[in-house]
């Protein structure tokens, strides 16, 4: 069986999910999914999140307490030790994600792991990404609004624009690790897109819709789009839209990626996080342009 511990919002247990299940696919074996993380009081340190994959129709398939206690999954690093010198535990491996770049052992590891990390590199499960296309479409009944916007995007060439703030302007912590993306960014994708494909329509994501309606002026006219009661909504218009310019954010990420116009042009920051470019970790698909 696999295991993966979720962490994060909608877009990072995306890739936690897209993960598990390419190795599950590999090996043959259930899928499980552990939310204690998810159930704990953050007590300030970290943004509270709850579980979002249920809006793809995918269910925990959660474990028992005393399945879990194979992996060591609460186990500290002594007992980690120890355990490596037991055989039976050998068989049951807890795999933490080593900094954020691309950890080259992951399709090595055996049928029975417990996966800790967040796995944000496309290489991870780009083999199964067809299955993930399917698996990652919004289940719940689609709201006439949502289906009003689908219209609009077909009107001419749109394209997706998303400003993360939220957290990253609230949380000292947060806004000190991801850094937020300056309208200079922002600025240079939409030139760089008019430069390619002429002019189109702006459709804008955001959980600060305000902000946005404040520092953006697109000639060809533009939609400003709040985030929606239920967010996966926002990232399948993304999906839809014909080119994307993304945030440093899982979210915009993951609606470039689900996008399959084969000619789709995705902008992102270079700057990923305030101390790592997108390269250093990877995150960046092959074809995706940086700015």
């Amino acid at each position: 069986m696999i295991v993966v511990k979720l962490m994060g919002g909608l877009g990072n247990q995306m890739f936690q999910f897209g993960a598990g299940f390419a190795l599950a696919q590999k090996h043959g074996v259930p899928l499980h999914l552990d939310l204690a993380f998810l159930e704990r009081n953050p007590a300030g340190a970290w943004t509270k999140r709850h579980y979002e994959l249920g809006v793809f129709g995918i269910h925990p398939n959660a474990l028992e307490p005393a399945q879990l206690a194979r992996f060591d999954a609460t186990a500290g690093p002594w007992k980690r030790l120890i355990n490596r010198f037991n055989p039976f535990q050998k068989k049951y491996v807890h795999a933490s994600e080593k900094g954020q770049s691309f950890q080259p052992w992951f399709h090595e590891l055996p049928a029975n792991v417990y996966l800790e990390g967040f796995w944000q590199n496309e290489k991870y499960f780009h083999e199964v990404k067809a299955e993930l296309l399917k698996i990652f479409t919004p289940k719940p009944d689609k709201p006439s609004a949502i289906i009003q916007l689908e219209k609009k995007l077909f009107e001419g060439t749109t394209v997706s624009l998303h400003v993360r703030r939220g957290d990253y302007v609230d949380s000292k912590e947060a806004g000190a690790f991801h850094g937020l993306c300056s309208p200079e960014y922002y600025a240079a994708a939409i030139h760089y897109l008019e430069q390619r494909i002429g002019p189109f329509s702006l459709m804008v994501f955001s959980d600060d819709p305000e902000w946005c309606a404040a520092h953006f002026n697109h000639p060809h006219g533009q939609i400003i789009v709040a985030h929606a009661e239920n967010a996966v909504w926002d990232m399948h218009l993304m999906s839809l839209c014909h080119h994307n310019i993304i945030a440093n954010s899982s979210f915009s990420w993951w609606g470039a990626w689900l996008n399959q116009k084969t000619d789709a042009i995705t902008v992102m920051p270079r700057q990923w996080f305030t101390h790592q470019e997108a390269t250093e970790i990877g995150i960046n698909a092959s074809d995706w342009v940086l700015l």
